[in-house]
């Protein structure tokens, strides 16, 4: 199955699962060739996902020229505080805030550069210690100071359903989320929030549950 035939799949199923009016589709590229974003391009893709900030920042200058100004390019791998200087400004949303240090880093670094930065705040809700992100009682207790940057724009939660999660443990992560979803809409009764959960394997699932963004490679470059 060729890429187009895999994107409608992927499209067809954002159709039938979804349920929020609004899905945004993820293509995560770390493995994918030049030659295949530019083929998902060309299919309607328009937002891609990267891993690694230098490898995303080489591959945005040499393929930037062929896109009509109209793609966003997310950073859902971890964030190292080193390389947080060259990920500020050059990704629209950054999924994968996992501390309160790195917070503290980028709104230093977007306070330089005079702009707010997206983010979302990622969330370890599967409790496995090779995941980094906040649990979600620290994320509770420490709410108040996540939302205090004034360079940070917090756009929703991110995080990562443990391989082969079982139906009962995906309707228990997701309840979650939504409640600590919630504490965030408390927070900022007028702003619209994301919630990005659901990979190759489980996306179907997520989007029943949900799920406002899907991160796909695999299933759509593999």
């Amino acid at each position: 199955m060729g890429l187009k035939e895999k994107l409608k799949t992927i499209n067809e199923n954002i159709s039938k699962f979804a349920q929020q009016s609004s899905v945004k589709l993820i293509a995560v590229s770390k493995y994918a060739s030049d030659e295949q974003i530019l083929e998902a391009y060309a299919e309607g893709v328009r937002v891609f996902g990267e891993n690694y900030v230098i490898s995303a920042l080489n591959r945005i200058n040499r393929i930037s020229n062929n896109f009509n100004n109209d793609v966003e390019w997310h950073l859902i791998g971890t964030l190292q505080k080193n390389k947080v200087n060259k990920a500020v400004g050059n990704f629209r949303l950054i999924q994968s805030v996992d501390s309160l240090e790195l917070l503290q880093s980028i709104d230093k670094r977007s306070a330089s550069l005079g702009i707010k930065q997206a983010v979302l705040l990622q969330i370890n809700i599967s409790n496995e210690a090779n995941k980094s992100g906040f649990t979600p009682s620290n994320f509770a207790n420490e709410l108040n100071n996540l939302l205090g940057f004034e360079n940070i724009e917090v756009r929703g939660l991110m995080a990562m359903n443990a391989y082969l999660s079982s139906e009962s443990i995906l309707d228990e992560n997701f309840r979650i989320m939504k409640n600590l979803l919630g504490l965030l809409q408390n927070q900022r009764p007028n702003a619209e929030f994301d919630l990005s959960i659901g990979m190759s394997s489980d996306y179907c699932a997520a989007l029943q549950r949900g799920s406002t963004m899907i991160r796909i490679g695999k299933a759509l470059f593999g």
